[in-house]
């Protein structure tokens, strides 16, 4: 599925609707109706693809993964890496709704990093990226996090 959205020239991708959650689900994470939205393969965000995107479209982005991530039982892998290539784009200072999105995304994020047993965890890095990128870089850390 993954090729289908790729010309035979090998060109940028032809991407959904903005509008469109439910295509741009289908792309990033191959979520279709009456599937799991926590499968780890999708389309991945190359630099191909996110650099396509205005920054009207990487908010939209942004707060479809985070409705998605809230919706899911686990965080994939592919999520991740669509999460850490959107928050690239995302430039400051962010809007009232992106702000309370990326907190809604953080906790969420340190509560997965919580659930975790071991500090050797191979989901551990990944997880503390995003939360540092959210905290620090885009200052939505609150008095109480660490």
């Amino acid at each position: 599925m993954y090729k289908q959205y790729y010309t035979r020239t090998g060109n940028a991708p032809t991407l959904p609707s903005i509008s469109d959650a439910q295509r741009w689900k289908s792309f990033c994470l191959r979520a279709h109706l009456g599937e799991p939205s926590d499968s780890a393969c999708g389309n991945p965000p190359t630099l191909q693809i996110v650099m396509q995107l205005d920054q009207v479209a990487v908010i939209r982005l942004v707060e479809y993964h985070v409705k998605w991530v809230e919706k899911s039982e686990q965080i994939s892998d592919i999520q991740k890496e669509w999460l850490f290539a959107l928050l690239g784009r995302l430039d400051k200072p962010l809007d009232s709704d992106t702000a309370s999105s990326l907190r809604s995304l953080l906790r969420r994020l340190t509560h997965e990093r919580a659930k975790l047993s071991l500090p050797t965890d191979p989901q551990l890095p990944s997880l503390n990226i995003l939360i540092v990128i959210i905290g620090i870089f885009f200052g939505q850390r609150g008095p109480d996090d660490t």
